[in-house]
Parts: structure tokens; C-alpha cells; sequence
């Protein structure tokens, strides 16, 4: 057996010493690949640009930065190099509903390089380093915030990395047109839209998914590039590094891995794109339950929140009621868990008489949240007694939030507010 595995070593080296000096021939210095053990210091990023023909590892795949400027993927699989416009029509099929007609149609690293360069003059070196760099701290900012006694951290990115983001924001997700049930983040539709359908239904569940985008991987964000839209492994590889970070995964202390950094302006229609991928496999789930109970069953997706609704026709005991409910939840809890994500069950809720949804009241029609517009005005109130210029601007711009959302929801009492205080607080009630 240690034989065996002797010969299996000897012919890969032989092979690897083959392959090295058929590019040394092409006049392509390329260095080898080292493995960097976890633990070990790697380059600050001014002394890796300043190096030509770098192996850089861009989502798991190993590429050859040339002098040329030039990207090559080191080894591809049969599989990758199939016709492109054959993998496209594969990914249509997969998933309806899914519109990607206008979305730029790369057939390689080097036109997204060229792209780059092209439009908005971005240096092709710099951007295959950002792509691979295991340095989140120098793309970007690290920041900290409590919510309800819960600490999150953001990484928003800074100067390059935004610029970068911003143009793969507007030229290609941007251009994603993604199905009727799927509302969150995609222009056009709102929260009021994906609560409407589920308005005076006698069940509604709502479904939380536990650290969406901490657990949106890099893998993920490839398979979805490269399934949704047909990209090559290359193309998927290397947008999936640009729009993803390496970070500290949150249930697994001291290791690290690329995930969507939260407050980067890509990842929330990245996660609508991986939320896309599961989308088919939820309506065929409750397609499933809905022929075997006899029920109809409506559901949205807003954001990492599913939310699910029925009546219950001719189901006479809340026994019956309940299997359907637990039937649900655990049917999609393991559709979710086959994809790598957990349901938030401490989230998870069953409504049969006061129903909130993400914040509002869902009963014969939308509202909002009782005890959420009672703080609103005895916030509001207190200003109005403090006075406008004794209290913090922060404070100001987020109360002026509140009361926009407050007139989207309910404009009948922003209005009660508005004839209340707007003689002396001008400035919050300015649309």
C-alpha cells in the first residue's frame, strides 16, 4: 500500500515538472505555489503588488498572474471548459422565474480584467490582489455595533474596494430581474408588498434564517455565479473574490473564512441571488404539503425572512392544525440545512390571532406596531419640549427615519403627528 502511494507521488511531481517547464517555455516565469500554514504572517499588500507572476489563490483555485497583466486559471477541468452559451441555457432551465437578459455575458477572467480597465480604468494587477488578498483590514473598515444586547460586526468597505463593489452593484447584479416571491433589497418592491398576500389568513408562520450573511460562504457565492448565471469557474472564482472577505467565522472561534461582509453594497442581491438558488426547492416542498392537506399556502421571502400563510379550510380541531404547521417548519428547516444554512428557532413564530411580521401588524390589513408608534411619539414629544437644537443630530436623522417609514405604513397617524408638532419641529416632517 506505501508503494503504491510512493508511484501515485513520483508521477503527479513528474507531471507538476512537466507542466512548469512547458510555460517556461512560452517565456512565463511563474513561481511554484507554497503552502502558507494557518498562523503564519503573509504579505502586506504593497510588497505583493509590487511582484509580477504571483500564484494568487482566488476562491480555492489557484491562478498565474503574468507580466502581461494577463490572468490564467492554473488547471482547468473539462467541465469548465464546456461551451458557454450551453451552461447558460443549463442555468435558465434550473431556475424560473430568474431574469438575467441584460447581465454582462463574461466567457473569462481577463474580460472582466479588461472590463475593468476599459470603463473605469482600474488597474488590472491591483484588482487580482484584492480578489485574493487574505487581509480584510486593509479593503476594509471593521465596525462594531450592539442590537437588543446581540454584538454584529460590520465590514464596510473602504476606497478601492467600494469603488470595485459599486461597479459590480450597477453593471451586473443590478441587472438581475428575480422572482415574484423574493422581496427584499431589489428595487421596486417593499415591505408592504411582501406582507400584502398574507393579510387576513387564519395561519401565518414566519421563518428566520440564523446568521444569513455570516454564513453565505464563499462557496456559496460561487456555485450561485456560476448556476444562476452561467459564468465559467474563472469568472465566478474571480467575482466571487472580489465581492466577498476574509473574516472570522462566527461559530467556529479563530478560523477564518471569505463570507459576505455586511455593509457592502453587493451583498444584499448576492444573498437574494444564493436565497434564488433555494427558492425551488421551498415551492416544491410546500407545493407538497399544500396537495396532501388540502390547503393553499402562500409564502415571500424578504431579505432572511420567510414568511408563510394559509387558511384553514374545512380543518375542523387545532391538532390538525399543528401537524401542518410542524410539517412546514420541518420541511423547510432541512431544505435550508441541505444548502448550509440553520433556521433561527428562537425566530421561528406561529400566528394564529395577533399576527406581527417584521415589525407590523398583518391581521385584515397592514399596520403599524401599536407600542412601536407609542414610543415614536413620546419620542417625539420630548423634543418638542427639549427643543430642536438642544438635542444630537444622530438623534434627529434617525427619528426623521422613523416618521418617513410611519407615512409609508400609516399616513393617517404620521399626518396626527405632522398637525401635532410640524409648527415647531419643521424639520422632521419634511418629505
Amino acid at each position: 500500500m506505501i508503494k503504491k502511494v510512493i508511484e501515485i507521488v513520483s508521477k503527479l511531481l513528474k507531471l507538476r515538472k512537466k507542466s512548469t517547464k512547458t510555460l517556461e517555455e512560452k517565456g512565463e516565469n511563474l513561481i511554484p505555489v507554497k503552502s502558507q500554514k494557518e498562523g503564519k504572517t503573509t504579505l502586506d499588500e504593497e510588497s505583493l503588488y509590487k511582484r509580477v507572476n504571483k500564484p494568487l489563490i482566488i476562491c480555492r483555485r489557484l491562478f498565474y498572474l503574468l507580466d502581461s497583466g494577463e490572468i490564467r486559471l492554473a488547471s482547468l477541468s473539462k467541465k469548465s471548459k464546456q461551451n458557454y452559451s450551453r451552461r447558460y441555457k443549463l442555468s435558465i432551465k434550473n431556475y424560473p422565474g430568474l431574469k438575467i437578459d441584460n447581465v454582462p455575458k463574461f466567457k473569462s477572467a481577463n474580460e472582466v480584467l479588461n472590463y475593468f480597465e476599459k470603463n473605469y480604468n482600474i488597474d488590472r494587477k491591483k484588482l487580482c490582489f484584492f480578489a485574493a488578498s487574505e487581509k480584510s483590514e486593509l479593503y476594509y473598515k471593521i465596525k462594531k455595533i450592539s442590537k437588543n444586547g446581540k454584538e454584529r460586526t460590520l465590514l464596510i468597505p473602504s476606497g478601492f474596494a467600494r469603488k470595485v463593489q459599486r461597479i459590480i452593484h450597477k453593471d451586473i447584479l443590478c441587472k438581475i430581474q428575480f422572482p415574484e416571491e423574493m422581496y427584499g433589497f431589489i428595487k421596486g418592491r417593499n415591505i408592504v408588498q411582501a406582507l400584502q398576500k398574507h393579510t387576513g389568513k387564519d395561519v401565518v408562520i414566519s421563518l428566520d434564517i440564523k446568521d444569513f450573511f455570516e454564513n453565505t460562504t464563499e462557496r456559496k457565492v460561487y456555485q450561485a455565479f456560476r448556476e444562476i448565471l452561467g459564468y465559467p469557474s474563472e469568472v465566478a472564482s474571480l467575482i466571487t473574490g472580489l465581492t466577498t472577505a476574509n473574516t472570522v467565522y462566527p461559530y467556529q472561534e479563530g478560523s477564518r473564512k471569505r463570507v459576505l461582509p455586511t455593509g457592502s453594497p453587493t451583498s444584499p442581491i448576492i444573498a437574494n441571488l444564493c436565497m434564488a438558488r433555494i427558492l425551488h426547492k421551498i415551492n416544491r416542498r410546500l407545493s407538497e404539503i399544500s396537495d396532501k392537506k388540502n390547503v393553499q399556502i402562500d409564502f415571500s421571502i424578504y431579505a432572511d425572512n420567510v414568511i408563510i400563510s394559509y387558511n384553514s379550510n374545512g380543518i375542523q380541531t387545532s391538532e390538525e392544525l399543528r401537524k401542518i404547521n410542524d410539517m412546514i417548519i420541518s420541511k423547510l428547516s432541512r431544505v435550508f440545512r441541505w444548502y448550509g444554512y440553520e433556521l433561527n428557532h428562537l425566530k421561528t413564530k406561529v400566528m394564529r390571532k395577533k399576527k406581527r411580521v417584521l415589525g407590523l401588524v398583518i391581521n385584515q390589513k397592514i399596520n403599524i406596531d401599536r407600542n412601536y408608534y407609542r414610543k415614536l411619539r413620546a419620542q417625539t414629544h420630548r423634543i418638542y419640549l427639549k427643543g430642536i437644537d438642544q438635542t444630537d443630530k444622530k438623534m434627529i436623522e434617525s427619528l426623521k427615519g422613523k416618521l418617513n417609514y410611519l407615512r409609508y405604513i400609516n399616513k393617517a397617524k404620521y399626518e396626527s403627528l405632522r398637525r401635532k408638532y410640524s409648527a415647531k419641529l419643521p424639520e422632521l416632517f419634511t418629505v
